[in-house]
C-alpha cells in the first residue's frame, strides 16, 4: 500500500473518533420552515437514563481527546452497563480495543454498534479494516457500504481499490485507487 494510503488510512480511523464526537454532540435540525406540531411543542419527556448515558458518552469522548484512554473506557463501558446496544459507547470502545490490538474485541464493539446502525460509517469502515486479513470480500462489500453514505471517502476508496486488486479485479480497483487519490487532491469542503 502506498505511504500516502497509510496516512490516509490512519487518519480516517481517528476520523471515525471525530464523527462519533458529532454525532454525539448534535441535535438533529430541519430546514423545513414548517410550523411545529403539538407534540413538538409539548414539553419533552426526560428519560433521566437517557441523558446519563449521553454524559457518560460525552465525557468519554473529551476523555479520549485528552489522550486518556483508561478512564474514556471506564466511561463508555459504564454506559454500556446502563444501555448495552448503544452505538457510540460500543462504537469507541471498539475504536479504543482496536488502537490497542484486541481486534477480537473491537469486532466485537463494533457489530454491536452496527447492530443499532447498520450504516453507522466509521464502525463499518473500521471492521472492514479488521476484517481484510480473515475475509477480503467480506472487507469489499463492508467499505463498499460506507461508500453509500461517504462516497468521497479517499480512505474508504484507496483500501477498497486495493482490496479489489489483491483480489484479482484490477480494473475495478485501480478504478477506486484513482477516485481517491482524486478525492485527496480535491480541497475539503468547509
Amino acid at each position: 500500500m502506498h505511504r500516502t494510503s497509510r496516512r490516509v488510512v490512519r487518519r480516517a480511523v481517528v476520523g471515525g473518533l471525530v464523527a462519533a464526537m458529532l454525532l454525539s454532540s448534535t441535535a438533529a435540525c430541519s430546514s423545513d420552515d414548517a410550523e411545529p406540531t403539538a407534540e413538538a411543542t409539548a414539553a419533552p419527556s426526560v428519560d433521566p437514563t437517557a441523558s446519563v448515558v449521553d454524559g457518560l458518552i460525552s465525557t468519554g469522548i473529551q476523555q479520549l481527546s485528552e489522550q486518556a484512554t483508561g478512564e474514556a473506557k471506564k466511561s463508555f463501558q459504564a454506559a454500556i452497563a446502563i444501555d448495552p446496544a448503544n452505538l457510540l459507547a460500543n462504537y469507541n470502545l471498539g475504536f479504543i480495543a482496536q488502537t490497542a490490538g484486541d481486534d477480537a474485541a473491537a469486532i466485537t464493539f463494533y457489530t454491536t454498534a452496527l447492530a443499532a446502525d447498520s450504516s453507522f460509517a466509521p464502525a463499518l469502515y473500521n471492521l472492514a479494516i479488521l476484517t481484510e486479513a480473515s475475509d477480503l470480500s467480506a472487507a469489499v462489500e463492508l467499505y463498499r457500504q460506507v461508500l453509500v453514505t461517504k462516497p468521497d471517502d479517499a480512505g474508504t476508496l484507496l483500501r477498497l481499490g486495493d482490496a479489489l486488486q489483491r483480489l484479482g479485479q484490477k480494473v475495478e480497483g485501480q478504478e477506486y485507487i484513482d477516485r481517491g487519490n482524486a478525492a485527496l487532491a480535491s480541497p475539503s469542503p468547509s
